[in-house]
């Protein structure tokens, strides 16, 4: 989960370094990606931590991210464009 979370906050940091030339498609891209990635790693991807908890990679790493990415655009850009989503 720690190389998950690393790759997609490089990924995400990666889409707004690049936002100035491709403009918000390529955050929205992102964006979707990550969403559908989140739903089918949240439905069927379960990891033991122990005998009692089990956590799923699309809700742990994705799913917070998906939020960072939302609370991001609407810090940087606007509340208009945010809504967008």
């Amino acid at each position: 989960m720690i190389v998950q979370a690393v790759f997609v906050g490089a990924l995400l940091v990666a889409a707004f370094r690049l936002r100035r030339m491709f403009g918000l498609a390529l955050v929205y891209i992102v964006f979707g990606i990550i969403f559908q990635y989140s739903n089918l790693l949240a439905g069927s991807v379960y990891i033991p931590l122990s005998s009692w908890l089990v956590v799923s990679p699309g809700s742990v790493v994705l799913f917070p991210a998906i939020l960072f990415l939302v609370l991001f655009v609407y810090l940087s850009d606007d509340a208009v464009e945010a809504r967008k989503n």
